[in-house]
């Protein structure tokens, strides 16, 4: 479980670490609901290159291990503060939740990507957009 719970830390931060607490959950909202309709692990959903794009860049997930390194998993211990720990804090606190069945959607985003960086061939497919921070999200149809 402990594994699971790093893995879908991690890709949140990878995805939206600088953004927003909001942003953050909307990323956590697509693992979410990706685990539920394809029935996929938690490995599967997150690590999957073609879901995540952090997942496809070894040079941010790399510095995101050293940032990782050394802030404790257990959230009741005390660790010392620099820039990354509330950030990486939020997106653990939205792990555990998924992982624990505790997790409440606040949306069934499917897909999301940052207009700033990419326009991917399939965001003509999103319906329902909304920008949250630097990311839009959406619920992918195709025609």
């Amino acid at each position: 479980m402990l594994k699971e719970i790093i893995i879908i830390a991690a890709t949140i931060y990878g995805e939206a670490g600088g953004e927003s607490y909001l942003t953050k959950k909307s990323v956590a909202d697509t693992i979410h609901y990706e685990m539920q309709i394809s029935g996929k692990s938690v490995i599967e959903t997150c690590t999957n290159p073609k879901r995540y794009s952090c997942w496809q860049n070894k040079i941010k997930m790399q510095k995101l291990k050293s940032e990782m390194n050394d802030i404790s998993v257990n959230t009741n211990i005390s660790i010392s503060t620099n820039k990354y720990t509330k950030e990486w804090l939020n997106c653990l606190k939205l792990a555990e939740d998924i992982a624990s069945d505790n997790y409440i959607r606040s949306y069934s985003w499917t897909h999301f990507y940052n207009p700033k960086m990419s326009n991917p061939y399939w965001s003509k497919h999103l319906i329902a957009t909304k920008t949250i921070g630097n990311l839009r999200f959406g619920v992918y149809k195709e025609k």
